[in-house]
């Protein structure tokens, strides 16, 4: 009979998982999306999503017990290891600190000494650095501003009762109220400045200047190039491959497509880049920038992708931050978008590469907070006598074989400028919705912007379904809506919504066949709006978080939609269900309906159109049901195995057996249900462990997680001794802090 020492080595075990498994050690973070499981997070807290990206970027992490303890206050070792890590600051061990209050092999003595010597933290007068000492938040607000470059004019302080401009800690103070970073009492008068900083303060400060302030936001930005039809080949450091599957596009790769040949690049943001055949781009900088998704995950954005196009037809969509202003009124601020074609400023070139300089030079830059959000160029494709500037668009650009090229914008904006002679660009045709622009290999100016021609709009549909997927996963990948709006923003239209009008206004028809290749949409019956009723559509086995896009074959008047298109759990519309029906403010044939949570396992639910719903002809369905979906009763394998897999990664023995037993009950094959159950109860029940550990290896002895389990498992048996003694105390495993 074995016995367990009540000390177990649960850091050893908790290690041997994350080689296992390569799960994050007390990290919170789950196996899908990167995003945060902190079980004292509710839904609608101020810093939730600020939260779950400081977890998934690993800057700072939960307690073993699944919590994160937002309210908990920071001391000024731990922000020191913070700002260590983050920072990357090299650490020498056994280095004195400097302070006289940080001893020689203190847990966070490297980390303090790191800070000092960069100055992004100071100690006191008398030599001390107060390591376990609260942080308050005027504290926190300067080590942070530390981090990056100060502004040239920092922000004017509120008038607060509790600060003044004489404060030594002001400007950071000014700066962290303005960015949205640390919010001020209620009234506005106070900042609260000795008040202690807490962990989801801290959380939502770190989270903003990692996505705002461009000392910090920048990362490595890499596509994927995946060959659609034909013969697709790269060519990376003088040596080209034919590709057959997907690979990484990054900067310095030349991409080619064969006769009849297309491929795609995709970007994590959903922008993309599509090429026909017979056509060649050199992908020459590529650079990305972080950002924060709608549910707090990690994002990487497009921040300056340079595309030279040395032959044939591209596609190109860049996918906007989520700051919705009118983008005539952007162009106002940042370049020339409405002035007059006379006036608009000449180009200057960068590394060859053109850019517009700004027609108010004159005037101050927006500060970081504001100017990361502004619409910019943010993609520039350059041609044999031009360079065509992308501020966030869908657009066709074609280059014949004489050098002539045509830029048509199918939404948002662009301009097209010629190359002079001097190495300057001329005066740009700026091209909005629907517009568009042709160039010659003169260096001649562009032709005047002009409406879309049939060839254009042709060109457009012949793509029509790689423009709806685009759009699709831009909405998948849609930015958070930044932290200092005061008042909720009314809900905006879709990048799908908007671009499926669009298509629409150019004639370019959405038939059947379309919808069905094209992912998550559901289509009604084409007669929805006829006299009579259409037999509904019934789905089964449909995922509990799935969203439902209705298309009707007319116009709708939106005034009669909200309201009167719902879920309902009975075929009458008696039993409503929650959920969120999206329609576009114009005129739209398109409507979303997304679960306000999940739809319940195991349910069956009826979409009903009311006959308060009509067509701008007049028309209605009448009551109808018109669509019907069963939600799968249990959910997927999978999913079980990956809960189970965090349940164990955040210590939370119960949850992950009881996960993996429900695994184990779905599919009694499955060595990994038995191999994470086994590792489960190896901390509490080593005989379970030892029988799952023995069905994971009847199951699959091959594979490599058993064996490595097999050899710690046989290990700890060799160590385990008969005895019930404590080990002494400070032989206990105790947690020191949680970042």
């Amino acid at each position: 009979m074995l016995k367990r020492r009540k000390t177990t080595g649960l850091l050893i075990l908790l290690t041997l998982l994350s080689f296992i498994l390569g799960l994050p050690y007390a990290s919170g973070l789950s196996a899908q999306e990167g995003q945060a499981v902190f079980k004292d997070l509710p839904g609608d807290d101020e810093n939730l999503i600020f939260i779950n990206y400081v977890a998934a970027r690993k800057v700072m992490s939960g307690f073993p017990d699944g919590t994160f303890q937002p309210a908990q206050a920071i001391n000024r070792a731990q922000m020191a290891a913070i700002i260590a890590r983050l920072k990357e600051l090299p650490l020498i061990a056994g280095a004195d600190s400097g302070f006289t209050d940080v001893p020689a092999g203190y847990w966070a003595g490297a980390y303090i000494a790191a800070v000092s010597r960069a100055a992004y933290m100071e100690g006191f007068a008398d030599g001390s650095f107060h390591p376990d000492e609260t942080l308050s938040r005027a504290q926190g607000a300067a080590a942070i501003m530390r981090l990056v470059a100060s502004e040239a004019t920092p922000p004017a302080l509120p008038l607060l009762d509790d600060m003044d401009a004489g404060h030594w800690a002001a400007p950071a103070a000014a700066t962290a109220v303005a960015a949205g970073m640390i919010s001020i009492a209620e009234d506005g008068r106070k900042f609260y400045p000795d008040k202690a900083l807490t962990r989801g303060e801290l959380a939502r400060c770190l989270a903003i200047v990692l996505t705002r302030h461009p000392d910090l936001y920048g990362v490595a930005l890499s596509g994927v190039v995946k060959p659609v039809a034909g013969e697709v080949f790269m060519l990376r450091q003088g040596q080209e491959t034919l590709l057959s599957t997907e690979s990484a596009a990054q900067q310095g790769d030349q991409i080619r497509t064969g006769s009849q040949a297309s491929a795609e690049i995709f970007f994590p943001d959903g922008s993309s880049v599509l090429l026909l055949e017979n056509c060649i781009i050199n992908i020459i900088e590529s650079q990305g920038r972080s950002y924060i998704k709608a549910d707090g995950s990690p994002g990487i954005g497009v921040e300056n992708l340079n595309i030279k196009l040395q032959q044939g037809v591209v596609f190109g969509a860049l996918a906007s931050s989520s700051e919705k202003e009118d983008s005539k009124e952007q162009a106002k601020q940042t370049g020339a978008l409405e002035m007059k074609q006379e006036n608009l400023p000449r180009l200057a070139a960068v590394n060859g590469l053109p850019f517009i300089l700004a027609a108010n030079e004159g005037a101050a830059p927006a500060p970081w907070w504001v100017a990361q959000r502004n619409q910019k160029v943010r993609m520039k494709i350059d041609m044999p006598g031009g360079i065509t500037a992308v501020r966030g668009t869908f657009l066709s650009i074609i280059l014949t074989a004489d050098g002539k090229s045509r830029v048509a914008c199918l939404s948002g904006d662009a301009e097209l400028s010629a190359k002079e002679a001097d190495g300057q660009s001329g005066t740009p045709a700026v091209l909005s919705d629907g517009k568009a622009s042709s160039l010659g290999p003169d260096g001649n100016p562009p032709t005047p912007p002009e409406n879309l021609s049939a060839d254009d709009i042709a060109g457009f549909a012949r793509v029509v379904t790689w423009i709806m997927n685009t759009a699709m996963e831009m909405d998948k990948q849609q930015e958070a809506a930044p932290p200092t709006e005061e008042e909720e923003a009314p809900e905006e239209e879709s990048v799908l919504q908007k671009i499926s009008n669009v298509l629409e206004d150019n004639g370019i028809k959405l038939d059947e066949s379309l919808l069905e290749k094209i992912p998550g949409v559901s289509d009604l019956a084409p007669d929805a709006f006829a006299n009579g009723e259409a037999e509904p559509e019934e789905y089964t086995d449909v995922a509990i978080d799935k969203s439902w896009t209705l298309i009707f074959n007319e116009n709708i008047d939106p005034a009669t939609i909200l309201g009167n298109i719902y879920v309902s759990r009975d075929s009458l519309g008696i039993f409503k269900v929650p959920s969120v029906v999206q329609v576009d403010p114009k005129i739209s044939k398109i409507v979303t309906i997304k679960p306000q949570t999940e739809w319940g396992a195991g349910q069956t639910y009826y979409i009903i159109v009311s006959n308060r719903v009509k067509s701008l002809e007049g028309n209605s369905p009448g009551d109808a049901v018109k669509l019907i979906f069963t939600t799968v009763k249990e959910e997927p394998l999978g999913s079980l195995l990956e809960q189970a897999k965090t349940m164990l990664g955040l210590g939370r023995i119960t949850e992950a057996i009881e996960l993996a037993t429900a695994a184990i009950e779905q599919a009694e094959d499955d060595y990994r249900a038995y191999l994470i159950r086994g590792q489960a109860y190896l901390s509490v029940d080593p005989e379970k462990a030892e029988d799952d550990l023995d069905q994971a290896t009847e199951l699959n002895p091959w594979a490599a997680e058993v064996e490595a389990l097999r050899n710690y498992f046989d290990e700890w048996l060799l160590n385990e001794t008969e005895t019930d003694e404590e080990e002494p105390e400070d032989k206990k495993l105790q947690l020191k802090s949680a970042y």
